[in-house]
């Protein structure tokens, strides 16, 4: 398709000043004829020597799968075959589920050469989408036209939930700088009940750890060294109810409990435990029985990273006695959800206690500091000395909602979202290294 520019229609508009005084002036006339003569030849050259669409490649090139929250990589690969040097302007039709980009920059191709065009894509939502076409335009020699064409370069994209923070645990776990992701150094040797090694006794060892054959060997005393027990089991069960969709930042505390989950998730199968998945909400949606090994977690993060939620109150009842049914063996079972007063910690209360001692089970709820904030912020004005009220009372219901749960012995891991995933694997360590499951 050939587009006129701004520059045609200046053209166009000057030859009228021309035409318009010599409709009453004959010797004005063959000027005005001319103008007009000569603008119709420059703008059929223009069209002529316009390169085709033939002669321009565009391709892109991006992950199938992009993380949440995270500015993804996006590159337009762009080609002239012409003769000519191209300038284009370019337009990439996006996934709903990411922010709108910046306007790409003109770019200037010699011809027979190539360039790549890059640009970032942030992920807003989680879920299933598609990129549309590439738009392209260009002009011609003279300015006067451009060529529009199109590329129908559809290509679908998954935006999983945001992976980073796991695989920036892998390399620190790599490296023995678990402190620097937030993680406390928790030794899991010398706590559990299986063997692992020997090694020389210490003053702190327990003297029934001494292994005396070896000792008598090395005329040294010489301990057992014992690692925490493998294989044991996480239900890990989330509630995609109605509070669970309301913002906390740029994301809702679905989506930060999708990435708690994945993060602990990772690591608990390092530690060669199983884990299983609970989705539910006014109704148990989908379950995923305990196993270990990567093939599982990919099945995790295949039901989780389109989930959304739902505008219902969850019933704790038939998502716990679900698992209760499913799930004989003994596990350590982490409750992602809500509370916003003790009317819904006394359903979750009774509910999760039925669990005990069967299983252990830990509530997993996520701090608002924008909420905390605002409580904490001097009011300058009538609307913000309600605000405030308004917040402390909000606050207020909830931290007596999670002291009742404490009460009644239910462990708690109740932090910022950027915080949660560290503080939540740091209690399950603890866990396996006191031995309580």
């Amino acid at each position: 398709m050939l587009v006129p520019t701004v520059r045609l229609a200046l053209l166009i508009a000057g030859g009228g000043l021309i035409l318009a005084p010599g409709l009453g002036r004959p010797a004005l006339l063959p000027i005005a004829v001319g103008w007009n003569l000569l603008l119709l030849a420059a703008v059929l050259a223009d069209a002529l020597l316009l390169p085709r669409r033939e002669q321009v490649r565009i391709a892109r090139r991006c992950a199938a799968a992009f993380s949440l929250g995270e500015s993804n990589r996006v590159v337009l690969e762009v080609r002239n075959h012409s003769p000519r040097a191209l300038r284009l302007r370019l337009v990439d039709q996006t996934p709903a589920l990411c922010a709108e980009p910046e306007e790409l920059p003109a770019v200037l191709i010699a011809p027979g050469a190539g360039r790549e065009v890059p640009y970032r894509l942030v992920a807003e939502r989680r879920g299933r989408d598609r990129f549309g076409g590439v738009t392209a335009r260009w002009r011609g020699p003279f300015g006067l036209l451009e060529r529009q064409a199109h590329w129908p370069l559809e290509q679908a994209v998954k935006v999983y939930p945001n992976l980073r923070a796991l695989q920036r645990y892998e390399l620190l776990q790599r490296a023995g700088r678990l402190l620097e992701a937030g993680l406390r150094a928790a030794r899991l040797r010398g706590a559990g009940t299986e063997f692992e090694s020997l090694r020389e006794y210490q003053p702190d060892d327990d003297y029934r750890r001494i292994h005396w054959g070896a000792t008598a060997r090395r005329r040294k005393l010489v301990s057992r060294q014992y690692e925490v027990e493998r294989s044991q089991t996480v239900l890990l069960c989330l509630d995609v109810g109605r509070l669970m969709t309301t913002p906390i930042g740029p994301l809702t505390r679905l989506d930060h409990a999708v990435n708690a989950i994945l993060f602990l998730a990772g690591v608990a199968m390092r530690l060669q435990d199983k884990v299983g998945l609970l989705v539910f909400a006014e109704e148990p949606l989908a379950y995923l029985p305990p196993r270990a090994g990567k093939a599982q977690l990919n099945r995790i993060l295949e039901s989780l990273y389109d989930l959304e939620g739902r505008y219902v109150e969850p019933d704790y009842g038939a998502a716990l006695r679900l698992l209760g049914l499913r799930q004989r063996k003994r596990s350590l079972v982490v409750l992602f959800t809500d509370l916003v007063d003790t009317a819904a910690s006394e359903a979750l209360l009774t509910y999760t206690t039925a669990l005990r001692p069967a299983h252990l089970p830990i509530f997993v709820s996520f701090r608002d500091p924008a909420t905390e904030a605002l409580r904490r912020r001097a009011p300058a004005t009538v609307t913000d000395v309600y605000e405030r009220a308004l917040a402390a009372q909000v606050l207020g219901r909830r931290e007596a909602a999670l002291d009742r749960l404490r009460g009644h012995g239910i462990a708690i891991v109740d932090a910022p979202p950027e915080e949660a995933p560290a503080a939540l694997v740091n209690r399950y360590i603890e866990t396996k290294v006191r031995l309580l499951l």
